[in-house]
């Protein structure tokens, strides 16, 4: 199995044959992975008996005058509760009514009282204005026409104020004033200016007229503030002669004075009016009257579902929800009092799940849904009486403990919600976390998402996503499919979180994948590089870049570009050394302690026996063998520091590194046999001295009974058996060879026998046929140590250093 950890510390695990688990660590409990959904609707039925209504509105019949605080309005009657109100006023009116809460459970309309407006008249009193105008001559009414006049007469204007003003007279054949016309109607004037007409000459008679002017109100002055006034008053004009003016007044919100007149309209006026301030009936006190709206709680069409939750604490991201099950209508024509909820739990995980969450919309929408309660997983029916007002109250509860909550169906940008809830894919074998999503890949040929058998193709390179925060809830529409634009079919094999970035592995191919929000709208996805890798297990991250094993070798991938390392061992992968057939085991590990990377294979069975290790330091490779099968490991925090463990085929788990001895099967101490083999080094045709010498630590003191031995081998020309030392030889230098068979170094610090004190420094000397004639001569050497630590000490080697080889 392939597993992630999430957020709140759950584990999560896939195969891709089956359907995956959740490891909830805190409880130390197993589930299924994600939360299957009902696969049938509820069934719904409703009650006709007592019918319950709310107040949908109030009514403003009259919206009343002169409150000067905001009033109280209180409900009474109707068998209900919980109504309440508040008022907008504006002017001392009520204009609006707003309901704060419309109450639950009335029969019939409640009666609404509202307290009493001021009953001060609010006229005010004691302003008192001037008006102020002008205008021009628009008329001219002669009062005699005279006669005897040989040629028109002039005419002279004075007083009136204003000044302007042109008449010129016309006379008839009789020498009679005919007609005046007005030239220039002047401006300025208040009153009308006095004509004199010139006189008639030779005895005649002297014509005679009044103007008529048109005045305009131009300004009011104010010249009594007066007080008590309130709002903006008008001003009323009266005059003999004329009418039109408007102007209204500002009044001071403390005193009621007036502080200031606007004119709006001048008028026109053969009299200046006067103005004043008449408060009209309207402004006078009066009670507001308002009529409350009554609407049925449950009437109308609604949509229903539910759904499976379990018991994951909130501060651990739960509980765990599943998708909705179909959604099941009712359409209520008339007022019901309660809708009763039947639940059929086919298709729920009976053993995840603890209660079930009921969800029913509001009247005649389909777009949101709202928990109408949770119940416990043994309650499959339930009576529900919320009304639409109540449904969609943030603050009901139910038994003290709060249960409001919105569920929109689908989310405005189109993005599936309520039927996100989806459990994980089970055709995919990988899992990783990834910025606050969980990710599932890895194909696993003929299988569909929901893990059954299929016929048809499979996906070899979809990718799915979780939601944000959500591991378990994986819908079908967050599928991401790398498009490859190479030559031949690949698929995924494996995904690694690395930087900024997911790395999605193919066979032979690594892609860049990078998100910013929401992958299926900006994901972008980019090749990195030609090589691939062979499982989710074979790549490992260790000081900024990973090491990967793909079909062709191992390689460092530092994000941007692959460099191959495994050129020294390259002849297991050439000469198919390495079992690829059980490929599927193998793993590759970074001990961050000794940043010796090491890839676990096999060369036959299906569990890895053995590893070539790479140290980035050195350069150096070798091979690892081992006493028994590894399955996987781990890199875990222990004693403070970062240890490898491994899981072992016949002892549990394995602690690398950790000292001398293992567990048997049995539980009882074993040793531990070790094999260490290089890779082949050229030996030199032109330096003679040929030796290895070894720095390493001596074992814990002893008397010698219990040596422990470091045994040196010789592999010529690539071969699995070593070469036997032709006679014994001792020189002194730590090794000693025994004819027929290998050379050995007793470790101990105190050797017994005479021997002297071991100082952790041993010289081997080696020979070799070198004849570059002679098909049989010798081209290069391989160096194997076996060793079998015991309770005496473990076997720690610091270095080998080779003398005759090249490079």
């Amino acid at each position: 199995m392939c597993f992630a950890r999430g957020r709140n510390g759950d584990v999560y695990g896939v195969n891709g044959l089956e359907r995956g688990v959740r490891y909830d660590v805190a409880a130390d409990v197993k589930h299924y992975l994600g939360m299957a959904a009902p696969t049938n609707k509820p069934t719904l039925s409703s009650s006709a008996s007592s019918p319950k209504y709310y107040i949908a509105g109030i009514d403003i019949i009259d919206g009343g005058f002169n409150y000067k605080k905001v009033p109280t309005v209180t409900f009474s009657g109707g068998s209900g509760s919980g109504a309440a109100a508040k008022v907008v006023m504006t002017d001392s009116r009520i204009t609006q009514v707003l309901m704060q809460d419309y109450g639950t459970n009335y029969t019939s309309a409640p009666t609404i009282t509202i307290d009493e407006p001021d009953t001060t008249p609010p006229t005010g009193a004691g302003a008192t204005f001037t008006v102020n105008g002008s205008g021009g001559i628009t008329d001219v009414r002669p009062t005699n026409v005279g006669s005897g006049y040989t040629s028109a007469p002039t005419i002279t204007l004075s007083g009136g104020g204003g000044s302007g003003a042109v008449l010129r007279a016309e006379i008839d054949a009789a020498g009679a004033v005919a007609a005046v016309t007005i030239v220039n109607s002047g401006t300025g004037y208040t009153s009308a200016p006095t004509l004199t007409f010139s006189s008639a000459p030779g005895g005649g008679t002297t014509a005679t007229g009044t103007a008529v002017i048109t005045l305009a109100v131009t300004s009011v002055t104010i010249s009594s503030a007066g007080s008590n006034y309130v709002g903006s008053p008008q001003l009323t004009f009266v005059s003999t002669d004329g009418s039109g003016a408007f102007a209204t007044c500002t009044t001071d919100p403390t005193t009621g004075a007036i502080t200031a007149v606007t004119l709006q309209y001048g008028g026109e006026y053969g009299v200046l009016p006067t103005a004043s301030i008449v408060t009209p009936e309207r402004f006078l006190p009066k009670k507001a009257k308002l009529v409350p709206v009554t609407a049925p709680a449950i009437k109308g069409k609604y949509w229903c579902a539910f759904r499976a939750i379990d018991a994951t604490p909130d501060d651990r991201g739960g509980p765990i929800a599943s998708s909705l099950s179909p959604l099941a209508d009712i359409e209520l024509s008339s007022a019901a009092g309660s809708i009763s909820w039947t639940l059929n739990t086919a298709g729920i995980d009976t053993d995840r799940a603890t209660h079930f969450e009921l969800w029913r919309s509001t009247t005649d929408q389909a777009l949101v849904l709202y928990r109408v309660a949770t119940i416990p997983k043994a309650q499959t029916t339930y009576t529900d009486t919320f009304g639409d007002n109540e449904l969609i109250d943030p603050e009901r509860t139910i038994g003290g403990v709060k249960v409001f909550a919105a569920l929109p169906i689908v989310l405005p940008n189109g993005q599936v919600n309520a039927y996100r809830f989806n459990p994980p894919p089970q055709n995919k074998s990988a899992v990783v976390m990834f910025q606050d999503r969980a990710w599932y890949g890895v194909d696993v040929p003929g299988r569909k998402f929901d893990g059954t058998a299929s016929s048809t193709a499979a996906e070899p390179n979809s990718l799915y996503f979780s939601e944000v925060d959500e591991p378990e809830s994986v819908p079908e529409t967050n599928e991401l499919v790398i498009q490859t634009n190479v030559r031949g079919a690949d698929s995924i094999t494996a995904l690694m979180p690395f930087g900024a970035g997911m790395v999605v592995f193919q066979h032979r191919h690594a892609y860049r994948l990078a998100y910013a929000a929401q992958p299926i709208i900006d994901a972008s996805v980019q090749l990195i590089c030609q090589r691939g890798c062979l499982n989710q297990r074979c790549w490992d991250t260790y000081d900024g870049v990973a090491y990967v094993v793909d079909a062709m070798g191992m390689y460092v991938l530092d994000g941007n570009s692959a460099v191959p390392i495994s050129d020294a061992v390259d002849t297991y992968w050439s000469n198919s050394v390495i079992n690829f057939a059980s490929s599927a085991w193998f793993f590759v590990r970074i001990d961050p302690v000794t940043r010796i990377a090491r890839f676990f294979f096999n060369e036959s069975g299906t569990h890895p026996d053995r590893a070539l290790c790479f140290h980035p330091v050195t350069k150096a490779w070798w091979l690892e063998v081992y006493a028994q099968r590894f399955s996987s490991s781990e890199c875990l925090l222990l004693n403070n520091r970062q240890q490898v463990v491994l899981s072992g085929q016949s002892t549990g788990i394995v602690l690398a590194e950790s000292g001398v001895q293992d567990i048997d099967a049995a539980g009882a101490a074993a040793d531990i046999v070790c094999n260490i083999r290089t890779g082949n080094m050229p030996l030199s045709a032109s330096d003679p001295s040929r030796a290895i010498r070894v720095l390493y630590k001596p074992t814990a003191s002893g008397d010698g009974t219990n040596p422990v031995y470091l045994n040196l081998a010789l592999h010529y020309n690539n071969s699995a058996t070593a070469r036997p030392a032709a006679v014994y030889s001792d020189t002194g230098t730590g090794f000693i060879a025994t004819q027929g068979s290998g050379v050995a170094l007793d470790m101990q610090t105190r050797r017994g026998g005479g021997l002297a004190d071991s100082t952790g420094y041993a010289v081997c000397k080696f020979v070799g046929r070198m004849d570059d004639k002679s098909s049989s001569g010798d081209r290069h050497m391989a160096i194997s140590y076996t060793a079998t630590p015991t309770v005496d000490g473990a076997i720690i080697l610091y270095g080998t250093a080779v003398e005759g080889v090249a490079g």
